[in-house]
């Protein structure tokens, strides 16, 4: 493809993002904090890889914006002896988020779409069970949506839609929850079992399709040695340990209607790391 003389051919961005949170000690064990900052995302080069889906279009999307966030949370810490816990509450306010318009053939189009808001809460919790047993527990309710009208892409060739201003983000569960029970017998080992869940999400911007909640447990082994001459660490795990067979992951906006791909079956993982002093 041959680009004419006056064709863009170099892209740059540029953003001042600050960053401010105050802490306030209510006790020795208990901390409240409020923080604000400002985010700056610019498109990959993944998102500028293409302006159509058929290819009719070449060069790269040179249209695209960053896109640019208000990220606003409050919360309380706490923390005594083997207790921790924390609760948050998060507000995040989005202009000009990089969405999928369409993605066909391998080729995914992306766009500016706005605002956005997500809102929620994260609880985490860890607390001490029986002697050398500990407990996780960690929760997330996350309500994402967009603030305005916007048109979007249906089917092949692209036939325009209008997504509704309240519809809910693609591919973000509203619910996720991670449970985790530890035994450490001794200092160099800690067997952990986890189990993992997410609640429903949609797969394209109008919430047609619709991928429904899962659940699984994992298991873990953590090995640290330390030696004159380093630390040795390894790990193995087996993720699904039940085999079972949920989605994992959407393909957002695939126009022959193909959003869902499979999570792995059981897994096993095995890391080895080696710290020299």
């Amino acid at each position: 493809a041959h680009q004419s003389a006056d064709a863009r051919t170099d892209l740059s961005y540029g953003a001042t993002n600050p960053v401010g949170a105050v802490l306030f000690h209510l006790r020795e064990d208990l901390t409240a904090y409020a923080s604000y900052g400002r985010g700056f995302e610019t498109p990959t080069l993944n998102d500028l890889a293409y302006r159509s889906t058929n290819g009719a279009v070449t060069g790269l999307n040179t249209a695209l914006k960053p896109a640019r966030s208000d990220n606003r949370e409050v919360g309380l810490k706490y923390a005594h002896a083997d207790w921790r816990a924390t609760l948050a509450a998060f507000d995040i306010h989005n202009e000009n988020e990089l969405a999928v318009q369409a993605n066909s053939g391998g080729r995914s189009v992306y766009e500016n779409i706005g605002p956005t808001r997500r809102r929620g809460t994260e609880l985490s919790l860890t607390l001490p069970v029986a002697r050398h047993l500990s407990a996780t527990l960690a929760g997330t309710l996350i309500d994402a949506r967009t603030e305005a009208d916007y048109r979007a892409c249906a089917g092949i060739p692209c036939v325009p839609v209008t997504v509704q201003a309240g519809s809910r983000l693609p591919a973000v569960p509203k619910q996720s929850l991670y449970a985790g029970l530890a035994w450490r017998p001794v200092e160099a080992l800690t067997l952990t079992v986890e189990g993992i869940g997410r609640s429903r999400m949609f797969a394209d911007d109008r919430n047609l399709a619709q991928v429904a909640g899962y659940g699984a447990f994992n298991v873990r082994a953590d090995w640290t040695n330390d030696f004159r001459w380093g630390r040795l660490s390894q790990t193995l795990r087996v993720d699904n340990l039940a085999d079972h067979r949920y989605v994992g992951s959407v393909i957002v906006n695939e126009s022959n209607g193909r959003y869902y791909e499979p999570s792995p079956g059981r897994t096993a993982l095995y890391l080895l790391s080696v710290a020299l002093r």
